[in-house]
């Protein structure tokens, strides 16, 4: 823990000695470190070694059939596997919630597009420099679910961006989240496997819980805002179900490689419509910087790294369930760090959409383990 200290408080030693506009950055950087210093942060450094075992997986080779022994003599079960991939999705809706409300000013200073290529291209760049021989050498099937799960990815972006400036901020939540009831059928119609209780009942749970939330005395209609926002929710859906029969229908993934495809599709395809339609932007203040480099390293970087790694273990129900968090954790932040008030619709928003992701994973813990031949196939970055 002594390392990590050390780099957050040179964190907070060069951003404390910018002049930022904004005052509230101490603040949340000084909370950030007695968060470090908590009992809380230190359950969780014991349970780092589990989840660094979980993502490295290079002690023990996967993927053919004659190394299933070794399979069976891994320390951790395909159960704590699962679990460990669903806490890095809570821990990723987690960063995306704070990217949120970072966000919110940051667009202010630089148009959406330009915002979502430049990121996603830059991203894309970082993963190029260390992935590039592996990338030639990947299969025409990986290339091919690469190009279609960027496009599904970049067309929910890109829906959502103008959706959002066509409805009000209630309803793009909630039909953005409607990609939780979305994926359940979209995975039966896909995989033909059939939808578990538990899973839909949490689906549906979940999305009232959305509702919920972002419920502010009603809406009247429908515009093209809402189908826009509702396509967006789907094309995001069309991802998550797109990565896991990726996992499933190939042996050997390399999953940086495969993520670095879906963010240059995203990039490459962004930029040309910024440059098309938006002005160019101008540069920066300290707090665009801070937010624009936290979107980039943090909110696309990592999080899809997490994301698309997650999904070997975790079902697509799940993923779709545990993002919706980031909802959560974007209201949440702002009562926290901004002082923003928590109504009663906030907290039984909250309420039913923890509910409906308990009640997914209770389903699933005492549900019968899948016999070995029907298990995933881990893939080594």
């Amino acid at each position: 823990m002594t390392g990590w200290l050390v780099i957050l408080y040179g964190i907070k030693y060069v951003f404390l000695n910018i002049s930022f506009e904004k005052s509230y950055i101490q603040t949340v950087s000084t909370r950030f470190i007695s968060f470090i210093r908590s009992p809380i942060c230190r359950c969780l450094a014991r349970f780092s070694v589990p989840l660094f075992c979980f993502w490295c997986n290079s002690c023990i080779e996967y993927g053919t059939a004659p190394n299933r022994a070794a399979l069976r003599r891994d320390r951790l079960s395909l159960k704590k596997k699962v679990i460990i991939a669903d806490f890095s999705l809570v821990g990723i809706s987690l960063g995306w919630g704070y990217s949120f409300v970072l966000t919110k000013d940051l667009l202010n200073e630089i148009t959406p597009l330009y915002f979502i290529g430049t990121r996603f291209f830059l991203a894309a760049l970082i993963l190029l420099l260390f992935k590039w021989k592996d990338i030639k050498n990947m299969s025409k099937q990986m290339w091919k679910y690469g190009i279609f799960a960027g496009t599904a990815l970049w067309a929910g972006f890109a829906l959502q961006t103008i959706g959002i400036e066509l409805t009000t901020p209630g309803k793009a939540g909630v039909l953005t989240g409607t990609m939780v009831v979305i994926v359940p059928f979209l995975y039966f119609f896909w995989s033909k496997v059939a939808i578990q209780r538990g899973a839909l009942l949490g689906s549906l749970l979940t999305f009232l819980g959305l509702v919920i939330l972002s419920w502010h005395g009603g809406w009247t209609g429908v515009n093209a805002g809402d189908i826009l926002v509702f396509l967006c929710a789907f094309f995001f859906a069309i991802h998550v179900i797109l990565v896991d029969r990726a996992y499933q229908n190939n042996e050997s993934v390399d999953s940086l490689s495969f993520i670095a495809i879906q963010l240059l599709i995203v990039g490459v395809f962004s930029l040309p419509f910024a440059v098309w339609l938006e002005p160019f932007p101008t540069p920066l203040s300290s707090y665009g910087w801070y937010a624009y480099t936290f979107d980039l390293l943090i909110g696309t970087l990592l999080a899809y790294i997490v994301q698309i790694k997650a999904q070997q273990f975790s079902p697509p129900t799940h993923v779709s369930l545990l993002l919706s968090l980031e909802s959560v954790f974007a209201f949440l932040l702002s009562w926290w760090l901004w002082g923003e008030s928590l109504t009663f619709n906030t907290g039984m928003g909250i309420l039913f959409i923890l509910g409906g992701i308990f009640i997914t994973e209770a389903f699933d813990l005492f549900r019968k383990p899948k016999p070995l031949s029907d298990l995933k196939h881990p893939s080594s970055f």
